[in-house]
């Protein structure tokens, strides 16, 4: 019958360790522990706020800069290409087609628009 005296130990002592523990955490060292932790871990949330406010600001800037950089380069693109284009334009002649006679007519003759009513 020695089961039922273990089982109420091991219940004993549950109950006397739960009543320590329970001092232990509220006492005035755990709460100035408790405090300490809670203030560092404030501190580190404000650390990381201003890090991730300067990385933040930081990636607007390069955004802002490869905005700039990309219109910039568009409008050399675009200086690049009407260049080229006045170069291919004074490398040939452009020529302005005249009208040619039809070929019914004999050349220099233009024939008569007239009603034929």
């Amino acid at each position: 019958m020695m089961i039922p005296f273990v089982k109420l130990g091991i219940a004993a002592s549950a109950v006397v360790l739960g009543t320590a523990s329970v001092m232990i955490l509220t006492s005035d060292d755990a709460k100035k522990f408790y405090t300490r932790v809670t203030a560092a871990a404030l501190r580190a949330k404000d650390a990381v706020k201003d890090i991730a406010s300067d990385v933040a600001r930081s990636c607007s800037e390069i955004i802002d800069d490869a905005v700039a950089y990309n219109e910039e380069r568009a409008a050399a693109m675009d200086d690049e290409l009407v260049e080229e284009a006045w170069e291919e334009d004074a490398e040939t002649d452009i020529v302005e087609p005249t009208e040619t006679p039809d070929a019914d007519t004999p050349e220099g003759d233009t024939p008569d628009k007239t009603d034929e009513t």
